[in-house]
């Protein structure tokens, strides 16, 4: 995705991966609103295939008009390269396949969207590599929902815009309404036709009226149409993605990590784009499984109460947001972390915001539970895999760790890497390559996987060594 107001050397501070946890299906079927070659963009589609058989997958790129996108591309583990509107490859039981347009900063912009097929569990994400080493990591789309949700920030005077792109992945034309909701306002914007199989990006801003802070972009398709979304955030110092939400049932979820240091503090949101007033309830604990107290800033959503706690409970409108901000307990601040666990009722859309050394980055509140997660690294070129647990029961227990790299081969048992201990409902974060040294300079998978079958949650984060922080998703095997 390029935009013409989004100066070419901005750095990426937003990032996120949604949903972070991906339940998949036998056959599995996903998509990229937006794939970009030239101009000084490059696009990885990552893709990693956690079923224990190979798998057949079938690529697809489609262009604006929906007609076959023809793009040039490297098969990073072999530097095969090919010129092709699709590819179809066996990708090995376990094993990754990363696919990278190929276009120099001299080339000719192109964009489009890719469609990706297989009888197997492939998930995957693409990367989006600026010319100046930049980077924001998005989610392939799984769900097929009437109805998706993007956060936006657009103020111009301040330079910081929001980018939208949407894939149809219907065989037929669709027409998609725009809404916009948000400080209890809902305003039809209109709607954006998009032919078969097409594509098509803008600027907020550009395409609709200045939207307020703390607003919502609800777009809208009535069956049988199905579309894939993006959101991307520009400011004077950065680009990376913006959480792509859908409206929910009652739901129980965790935070994997809250943290405050001298260079890094968290918030999180909670917008109501739902039909009614929802409850929500969060517990904020640390790494012991103890109740963690913090001062909670909760702007927009009173009572405003600054008094310690490490309980919060609102109940929040139609259409309103309640933005809360974990400041530590004790005066003055010293550096505290810990995990928060959340349950809401229907309607509830939330995603948690991260401030590390003046970069914002989002992640997915996870919801659901499972006791396994596979999640893709990267450790070459001095990119940095950070990793948070959580132990989402009552009891104490641990976290054995299997790690593969990217043919799938196993390089670290359960045994060698050595099972990770949690408290009951206790918390843990660490550097990959710092607690596993054999994963240094190298990509692959790591599967996390509770002993005892308890219920975990898993938070990936890819660090770049120009600053990009991008939350990297995770997939129940």
């Amino acid at each position: 995705m390029r935009f013409s107001r989004a100066p070419g050397a901005w750095l990426a501070i937003l990032a996120t991966i949604v949903p972070g946890k991906i339940l998949l299906a036998q056959p599995t079927s996903s998509s990229a609103a937006d794939v970009v070659s030239g101009g000084g963009i490059i696009t990885t589609l990552v893709l990693v295939n956690t079923a224990s058989v190979d798998a057949q997958t079938h690529v697809a790129f489609s262009a604006d008009d929906g007609s076959p996108l023809i793009f040039p591309l490297k098969v990073t583990q072999t530097g095969a390269t090919l010129i092709a509107a699709s590819l179809d490859q066996t990708i090995p039981a376990h094993a990754t396949l990363r696919l990278e347009t190929t276009g120099q900063p001299g080339d000719l912009f192109t964009s489009g969207s890719a469609q990706v097929t297989s009888d197997q569990h492939v998930s995957g994400y693409v990367l989006y590599t600026y010319a100046n080493g930049q980077e924001a990591a998005v989610p392939l789309e799984t769900r097929a929902s009437d109805s998706y949700y993007i956060p936006i920030y657009s103020v111009p005077p301040l330079q910081a815009f929001t980018g939208i792109a949407i894939a149809n992945l219907a065989s037929n034309a669709v027409t998609v309404t725009a809404n916009m909701r948000g400080s209890g306002v809902f305003l039809g914007l209109g709607t954006i036709t998009i032919p078969a199989r097409g594509h098509t990006a803008f600027l907020a801003d550009q395409k609709f009226s200045t939207f307020p802070l703390e607003s919502m972009l609800e777009l809208r398709t009535p069956a049988p149409g199905q579309i894939s979304v993006m959101g991307l955030g520009f400011t004077p110092a950065g680009v990376a993605a913006f959480p792509v939400l859908t409206n929910t049932g009652p739901f129980s979820g965790s935070i994997a990590q809250i943290a405050y240091t001298s260079d890094t503090t968290s918030a999180f949101a909670l917008v109501n784009i739902g039909s009614a007033t929802a409850k929500t309830h969060v517990q904020f604990l640390n790494d012991e499984g103890q109740p963690q107290s913090w001062t909670l800033a909760v702007p927009g959503c009173p009572p405003l109460s600054a008094i310690p706690s490490s309980t919060l409970d609102r109940d929040i409108s139609i259409g309103n947001s309640c933005g809360v901000v974990a400041l530590p307990a004790a005066i003055p601040a010293v550096p505290a972390v810990g995990w928060a666990q959340i349950s809401s009722d229907a309607g509830i859309a939330a995603y948690v915001s991260y401030t590390v050394r003046g970069n914002i980055f989002y992640t997915p509140i996870e919801t659901g539970a499972a006791s396994s997660f596979v999640l893709p690294f990267d450790n070459t070129n001095n990119v940095v895999t950070g990793i948070a647990l959580a132990n989402l029961t009552s009891g104490a227990g641990s976290v054995q760790v299997t790690v593969r790299d990217e043919s799938g081969a196993q390089i670290a048992a359960p045994l060698t890497t050595g099972p990770i201990g949690l408290n009951a409902q206790g918390h843990t974060s660490f550097g990959l390559a710092q607690l596993f040294p054999f994963t240094a300079n190298r990509r692959g998978t790591a599967e996390f996987s509770s002993v005892n079958g308890g219920a975990i949650g898993v938070l990936g984060l890819r660090f770049s060594p120009n600053g990009s922080i991008n939350n990297i998703p995770v997939w129940v095997p």
